[in-house]
C-alpha cells in the first residue's frame, strides 16, 4: 500500500466483499455518513451520563422534605447540598461503578469506531465517489450498483448483498415464522440473548458458517450452554443495578412527551414479536422502517373501527368538567392576579396549582 487507505482491486475484492464490512457499510449508508455515526455515540454518552448525574442530585442533594413543605420565601441554597452528591451507600456505589464500567466501555467502542469508519468514509468518498451529503437523498440499490462496478461482477447485485447484510437476522425470522419461538414479550435485550446466546455462535468473525454448527457437535453445545450460562448470571448480577437507572432514563426520555401528547399513553405500537413476523428475509432495516411506519395509518385506521365507546363518553365528561373550572379561574386572574397565589382552594393547595391540573386536558 502507498498510503494508510490506498487499496489495489485485488485488496477490494478480498476486504470489501467479506461480510463484517458490508455491515459496517450499510451502517455508514443508514446514518448518513461519518460524523453522524460518531456525534451520536458521543451525544449517547453525554446523555447517559448527564442522567446519572442528575439522577445523583435529585437523590442526594435536594431536601424534599424541606422543599414540599415550605411556605415562606426560601433561597437554593436551603435546599441544595451539592457537598451530598457523592456521599453514597455501598448499593448506590454499586450503580455508579457498574454504569461508569458501562461508559468506559462505549468510550472505547467509541475509539474504536473512530477508526474504524475512516475505512468506510475513504470507501464511500473516494473509491465509489460518493459525498457523505448525498447518502440522504441516494437509494441503497444506486450505492450497490457502484459497488458492483468497481467490483466488476456481474453476479453482485443489491439480493446479493442483502442477504450477507442480513443473514443472522434471517435466522431470527425464522425462529418466529416458524412458531419454533413462543415468547409472549420479547424486549431489545432478549432479542440481544438470542443473537447471543444462540445465533452468534453459528458464524465466524468473518460471518462464516463454523463447522462445530454445520455438524451440531459437542463442542458447539457446549459453546450455547456456557453462554446461556453467562447470560443468565450476568442479567441476575447486573439487573437489580440497572432497573433503576433504567427506570430513571425512560421517565426523563418519556416523561415530557407524555405530557405534551398524552395521547400517546393510548397509543398503538407493533410489538416486537410482530416486527418480526413481519419483517421479510432479507429485508434491510431502513426499508422494514419505512414499511413499519406506513403500516401506522392502516393499523391505526382498523383499530379505529372498534372504540371503546364507553370510555370516549366518560372522557367527554371529564373533559366538560375540567374545562368549566379552568375557565372560571381564568377569568377570576385576569379580575384580580392576586387569586393565583393567595386563594386556597384547599387547606394547602392555590388556584395556580389546580390551573396546572386542569390545564393537563388541553391536548
Amino acid at each position: 500500500m502507498q498510503n494508510s487507505f490506498s487499496l489495489s482491486i485485488e485488496e477490494i475484492q478480498n476486504y470489501y466483499l467479506k461480510k463484517p464490512f458490508l455491515k459496517k457499510m450499510y451502517h455508514y449508508y443508514v446514518n448518513n455518513g461519518y460524523y453522524n455515526i460518531i456525534s451520536k455515540q458521543i451525544v449517547f454518552i453525554l446523555n447517559n451520563t448527564f442522567i446519572l448525574l442528575y439522577s445523583l442530585f435529585l437523590f442526594r442533594c435536594i431536601n424534599w422534605n424541606k422543599l414540599l413543605t415550605m411556605t415562606e420565601k426560601t433561597g437554593l441554597n436551603e435546599i441544595v447540598d451539592m457537598s451530598q452528591l457523592f456521599r453514597l451507600s455501598l448499593y448506590n456505589w454499586s450503580l455508579v461503578l457498574s454504569f461508569i464500567f458501562f461508559i468506559v466501555c462505549k468510550l472505547i467502542e467509541l475509539c474504536v469506531d473512530v477508526v474504524k469508519y475512516k475505512y468506510v468514509k475513504y470507501f464511500y468518498n473516494t473509491v465509489l465517489n460518493i459525498a457523505d451529503q448525498d447518502l440522504v437523498t441516494l437509494k441503497w440499490e444506486h450505492v450497490i450498483e457502484k459497488f458492483k462496478i468497481l467490483y466488476g461482477n456481474d453476479d453482485i447485485n443489491v439480493f446479493y448483498i442483502n442477504n450477507k447484510i442480513t443473514i443472522k437476522d434471517n435466522y431470527l425470522i425464522t425462529l418466529f415464522d416458524k412458531n419454533i419461538l413462543k415468547i409472549d414479550h420479547l424486549t431489545p435485550l432478549m432479542e440481544w440473548n438470542i443473537f447471543y446466546c444462540f445465533i452468534g455462535p453459528m458464524f465466524d468473525n468473518e460471518c462464516r458458517y463454523k463447522n462445530d454448527f454445520l455438524f451440531i457437535n459437542d463442542k458447539f453445545i457446549k459453546i450455547v450452554k456456557n453462554k446461556i450460562r453467562t447470560v443468565a448470571i450476568a442479567n441476575f448480577i447486573f439487573m437489580p443495578l440497572l432497573l433503576p437507572f433504567l427506570i430513571l432514563r425512560n421517565l426523563f426520555n418519556y416523561g415530557e412527551k407524555f405530557y405534551n401528547k398524552p395521547s400517546l399513553l393510548s397509543s398503538r405500537h407493533w410489538t416486537h414479536n410482530a416486527k418480526w413476523k413481519f419483517r421479510n428475509y432479507n429485508e434491510l432495516y431502513h426499508e422494514f422502517h419505512d414499511k413499519i411506519i406506513n403500516s401506522m395509518k392502516v393499523a391505526n385506521e382498523y383499530s379505529n373501527q372498534f372504540p371503546i365507546r364507553i370510555i370516549g363518553t366518560f372522557a367527554e365528561l371529564i373533559v366538560f368538567i375540567l374545562s368549566s373550572f379552568f375557565i372560571m379561574l381564568v377569568f377570576a386572574t385576569i379580575i384580580n392576579d392576586g387569586v393565583l397565589l393567595h386563594l386556597y382552594i384547599t387547606d394547602n393547595k392555590n388556584v395556580i396549582w389546580f390551573m396546572g391540573i386542569f390545564a393537563t386536558h388541553r391536548h
